[in-house]
């Protein structure tokens, strides 16, 4: 298999994989078989280039696995130099760079993964995790661009894996930590006015009277005013669910405590009938509609 990146007469196939078939002499191109079932002609002197970086790729890749991060630094920046078009490289060099930063605390890393998540995101306006990196850059100085990041990388993500329930779980803590920032804010003010209202009043009666006024709109600043509603939740964990998936009999639970509860029983908890993971199918319209109502109420959020 070659990758086929950086193709400059025919960009669309950016990213694709393939097969050399064969060599045609009178073009002086190798016919590459591309995943997709689509052909294109490749010059010798591009293949040899895309096979040399996507070597390097993966030898940057397996450094990564090991835990040798300044190693996998080198090798995806030698790759970059070959192919500086191709978005996955400078995500790769971004995380290992999150990886020192992590061990190191050292901010130069944490630069280095800012700059590449950025550039990532400038060729691939689609990749989810330069904008999840990008998203960690930002946290804790600015939660508003952090949440900007977070909801990009989630509208994007069409996978139901672990980096979607990271996302879910990443950008809902930050949307509600922005909420609570917010409203403590505007319920200390409430009291301020209250308090400077009051000591106005000479008459108890009167004090009574502003403080009764001003409380309900303190408590809703301040408060939550609602619980998740029950269509929102698993039935098995009681919490927010992040991946709903759907039972045969119409049954839906959160993907990831249903699949804790087959591995011990294969019995639908609540309909009793006979259940396997293969019968499992997303419920992406409940999905949307949590991801909506968590969106408008993020004080239900609950980790």
């Amino acid at each position: 298999m070659v990758l086929v990146d950086g193709l400059k007469a025919q960009p669309h196939y950016n990213g694709s994989r393939g097969t050399v078939i064969s060599y045609l002499p009178d073009a002086e191109r190798y016919l590459v078989k591309l995943e997709s079932g689509n052909e294109v002609r490749v010059g010798s002197k591009n293949l040899s280039q895309w096979q040399e970086w996507h070597s390097l790729k993966a030898d940057g890749n397996a450094a990564f696995r090991e835990g040798s991060y300044q190693e996998a630094i080198a090798l995806y920046s030698r790759a970059i130099q070959k192919n500086p078009t191709y978005a996955p490289l400078f995500v790769n060099r971004a995380q290992s760079h999150s990886k020192l930063f992590i061990k190191t605390q050292e901010s130069v890393h944490q630069d280095a993964v800012y700059e590449d998540a950025s550039r990532a995101t400038e060729l691939d306006g689609h990749n989810v995790k330069a904008w999840y990196l990008l998203g960690k850059c930002h946290e804790p100085s600015s939660l508003e661009r952090a949440k900007g990041c977070y909801g990009k990388a989630l509208e994007f993500c069409q996978t139901e894996d672990a980096l979607y329930l990271e996302l879910f779980l990443v950008y809902f803590r930050t949307l509600k930590q922005l909420w609570m920032m917010q409203n403590v804010s505007r319920g200390r003010e409430l009291r301020r006015v209250c308090e400077a209202a009051k000591a106005n009043l000479p008459n108890p009666s009167d004090k009574s009277l502003v403080e009764s006024l001003f409380l309900p709109q303190i408590e809703i600043a301040e408060g939550v005013r609602e619980d998740l509603p029950n269509w929102a939740m698993c039935p098995i964990s009681m919490c927010v669910m992040r991946d709903p998936v759907m039972t045969p009999q119409g049954q839906t639970y959160d993907r990831v405590w249903i699949m804790r509860h087959l591995a011990v029983s294969q019995i639908d908890p609540i309909t009793r009938q006979e259940l396997h993971d293969t019968h499992l199918v997303p419920n992406y319209a409940l999905r949307d509609a949590i991801l909506r109502y968590l969106k408008d109420k993020p004080w239900c959020f609950d980790e």
